[in-house]
């Protein structure tokens, strides 16, 4: 496989998408059901920080962008199913890092300290919300990947 200008070009552009993906499904997330977790930890502190939606955008765009690199590579080397495949698994690994990331950002804020995935599984996951934005960013992700890899006929 030759990597011309516009395959570059492609894979940038995916590996961008691929974080705002992620980007957004954890901003939608927080909008609909991340707060209550973290308002109701016990002995919390007096947050530092101002909630509003731009802030909850502006953080996860932060927790994020670090998955563009990867996804950039995965981008430009998609085609065959496997591939796809193996991009569609890193993006879940990473779509759950940087829910972790943004949480223990969040519940530093009110002065809660938790170890790596437990602000995720205290404060994030929601039965019905968490599985529901995750699957629908790895549908966007493949809908993606198949326009990416689209050919013109």
């Amino acid at each position: 496989m030759r990597m011309t200008p516009a395959r570059l070009i492609k894979a940038l552009l995916g590996g961008i998408a691929s974080a705002l993906i992620v980007a957004a499904s954890l901003w939608l997330h927080m909008r609909l059901g991340f707060a209550a977790g973290l308002l109701g930890q016990p002995r919390a502190g007096s947050p530092t920080l101002i909630y509003t939606p731009v802030l909850f955008a502006l953080e996860a765009l932060r927790a994020s962008w670090p998955l563009a690199l990867p996804m950039v590579v995965l981008s430009a080397l998609s085609g065959p199913w496997p591939i796809r495949a193996i991009t569609l698994l890193v993006l879940t690994g990473g779509w759950y890092w940087a829910a972790d990331r943004l949480t223990m950002g969040f519940a530093a804020d009110f002065n809660a300290y938790w170890l790596p995935g437990e602000a995720f599984s205290q404060a994030f996951f929601d039965p019905l919300l968490t599985p529901v934005l995750l699957i629908g960013a790895l549908v966007a992700q493949a809908a993606l990947l198949k326009r990416l890899n689209h050919q013109p006929t």
